[in-house]
């Protein structure tokens, strides 16, 4: 490549100049590409496109989300590893079957009970 082009082994999938997949659809060759990117580089071109007051928005989000101990003490919480009892999957296999025959409580019904 010449000039100021960068070599292709530095481009990420999404900035590759032809599609994956000659067969696919836009639609699909963008969401692959999408899927490779990594974490990072989505989170830099989502940043890359933010006013400076969502940019602020989201530096108070990300370093409140750090800072909060509650937070801290769920994310570091050991998985509840504890077995469940003969009890509780009879209970779970209930509910299951209750909400298959469509016997589940609808959500407005709980907030209107609540209120």
């Amino acid at each position: 490549m010449a000039g100021s082009d960068r070599q292709l082994s530095s481009l990420s999938w999404a900035e590759l100049p032809v599609p994956l997949d000659t067969s696919w659809s836009e639609q699909e060759d963008r969401a692959i590409r999408m899927a490779v990117v990594t974490h990072k580089e989505r989170l830099h071109r989502i940043v890359d496109g933010l006013s400076e007051v969502e940019a602020q928005r989201a530096i108070d989000l990300v370093e409140g989300e750090r800072d909060d101990p509650v937070l801290r003490a769920f994310r570091n919480a050991p998985e509840d590893d504890e077995p469940l009892t003969p009890e509780d999957e009879a209970a779970l296999n209930r509910s299951r079957q209750e909400y298959r025959r469509g016997e589940g409580v609808p959500l407005d019904a709980i907030r209107h009970e609540l209120t």
